[in-house]
């Protein structure tokens, strides 16, 4: 019998020895890149800096965005009505929050709103949404008699807002890109001047309301966060030319938008499968000779033989913009004053 309750303990332990050892071995060994997926966070005085971006530049030919609907993966439903800021608190999202997007979007002056044939597709991802003061529902007969459930404020604290912002190629290519931000945001931080809306929103009462929320003003300050990372992105990957024409040893290539430097060398891409430029170049060009958005160039270590109409070169030209200054003004008396150090490391 003792023998029995023996093996049976030492079974029950080399059990557990392996079940931990199974354990360290898939915290050590995790795939690196669950580790690097940690989303980018705001806490309150970095996220205030953000509430209010004052852009003061506008570019006489803006990148433009297609904005498609955004996607609500938080648990706090859109809602269509004229709610009152206070009400915000209490885990509203304004149906309109597209429009508030395109408001921020087409502040900046280097990014604006378009149609089916804007520059790139832009989608807003919310994923997650905790207002400051939460509801407990009353689901008894007599309330459902009376129209609906009363909410009851039940505890409060810190916004939560987790959005993310993908960019896609359309009219023209460009590497897809994708960041979430996590914005904590404390009522202390309330902006009393909030970025102001622009265009057909200037004069939405509703969406005004929002912006004098907490939760209003984090969802301006992660998606400025955001659209500031974005630019960013566009700046440093450039745009493309296509190879026009092959004439013996030359290339005409075409730019949309872009000038061409005499002497600069560039890269140059094959056309794959999906008629997008190739992930990796497979060698350069130099420009010889140019006339506006057009250019003369000639292959300096590939053969024009494996050069085809269609193929990319990307243009090394990097538009300058100026980064933003933070606007600020305590609603509360807790409020702290905000520096521009956190806007102008999101612009790099």
């Amino acid at each position: 019998m003792l023998d029995i309750v023996t093996t049976s303990s030492n079974h029950v332990i080399h059990i557990f020895s392996l079940c931990f050892i199974a354990l360290y071995f898939n915290s050590a060994f995790a795939d690196p890149k669950q580790k690097n997926s940690t989303e980018t966070q705001l806490r309150s005085n970095d996220a205030a800096s953000f509430t209010h971006l004052d852009w003061n530049h506008f570019m006489l030919q803006p990148v433009t965005v297609l904005l498609t609907p955004s996607i609500n993966r938080s648990a706090i439903p859109f809602e269509n009505k004229d709610d009152a800021a206070d009400d915000f608190e209490h885990g509203t999202i304004p149906q309109s929050v597209d429009s508030l997007l395109a408001s921020l979007i087409n502040s900046s002056g280097y990014l604006a709103t378009g149609d089916d044939s804007s520059d790139f597709l832009i989608q807003l991802e919310i994923k997650h949404y905790q207002s400051p003061h939460a509801y407990d529902v009353d689901t008894s007969w007599w309330q459902e008699l009376i129209g609906g459930a009363k909410r009851m404020v039940v505890s409060g604290g810190d916004t939560k807002i987790s959005i993310a912002l993908e960019l896609q190629s359309n009219r023209k290519y460009i590497r897809s890109w994708k960041k979430e931000i996590k914005v904590v945001f404390a009522e202390c931080e309330l902006n009393e001047n909030p970025q102001p809306l622009i265009n057909n929103t200037s004069n939405n009462k509703l969406l005004s309301n929002y912006l004098h929320s907490s939760t209003g003003q984090a969802f301006v300050a992660a998606s400025n966060y955001l659209l500031l990372q974005a630019i960013h992105f566009i700046n440093s990957n450039g745009s493309f030319a296509n190879v026009e024409k092959i004439t013996e040893n030359q290339l005409l290539l075409v730019s949309e938008n872009d000038s061409f430097s005499i002497g600069e060398k560039l890269p140059i891409y094959y056309t794959n499968t999906n008629l997008k430029p190739s992930r990796l170049p497979v060698g350069r060009v130099q420009i010889i000779k140019t006339f506006d958005n057009q250019a003369l160039a000639y292959p300096i270590n590939i053969s024009a033989k494996a050069i085809k109409i269609g193929d990319w070169v990307r243009m090394g030209q990097i538009r300058e913009y100026p980064i933003p200054q933070s606007k600020f003004i305590p609603v509360n008396n807790c409020g702290n004053n905000h520096s521009n150090i956190g806007v102008s490391d999101a612009a790099r």
